[in-house]
């Protein structure tokens, strides 16, 4: 709301709403002992620049992005650092000394596209540990040596398949069957 002027509400547990369509959605996991936390996985997608033909028409009626609520397209970097900067921001004051970081990027991304995670993370102000794609993290964190990750939402599909700890299947992204 601060840098977009929208009417953002939250639907129980994790979806974020703009006029009564999806926007946004949240996920988070959390790996703890009873007296320290070992780390925390935030995950947040928003639809940013998406127009309603690129939303899978059973999804159009209900998701909704950025762009489509303002008329204009928005600066997705710039979106990325107020929202991390917020974050980090909650997490210190909560009394989380938070000081580094890491990221997970699509798969595919590489070059220029791979290292505006790395700014994203020093425009707030946190030292880069690592960055990896996001089906290397999902089995990192989720302790897969050997299966398959798979990422369903926004109305599509991926799957990768892991072995010995590294992707040997790319992740594919296939549109849900209507």
């Amino acid at each position: 709301r601060r840098l977009y002027p929208v009417d953002a509400k939250v639907k129980w547990p994790n979806d974020i709403l703009v006029n009564g369509r999806k926007a946004a959605g949240i996920l988070t996991e959390l790996n703890a002992e009873l007296d320290h936390i070992k780390y925390v996985i935030l995950g947040i997608g928003v639809d940013v620049n998406l127009g309603p033909a690129d939303f899978p028409a059973e999804l159009r009626k209900a998701a909704t992005s950025l762009k489509a609520e303002l008329g204009k397209a928005v600066s997705r970097p710039e979106l990325a650092v107020a929202i991390l900067r917020e974050q980090v921001r909650r997490l210190r004051e909560a009394g989380f000394p938070i000081r580094e970081a890491a990221a997970a990027y699509p798969p595919g991304t590489t070059g220029r596209n791979a290292s505006v995670f790395r700014n994203v993370l020093e425009a707030v102000g946190l030292e880069v540990k690592s960055l990896v794609d996001e089906p290397s993290a999902a089995g990192l964190a989720l302790e897969i040596a050997s299966g398959a990750v798979v990422d369903i939402g926004g109305g599509t599909t991926g799957i990768s398949v892991i072995r010995d700890g590294k992707v040997v299947k790319p992740y594919k992204r296939v549109y849900k069957p209507e």
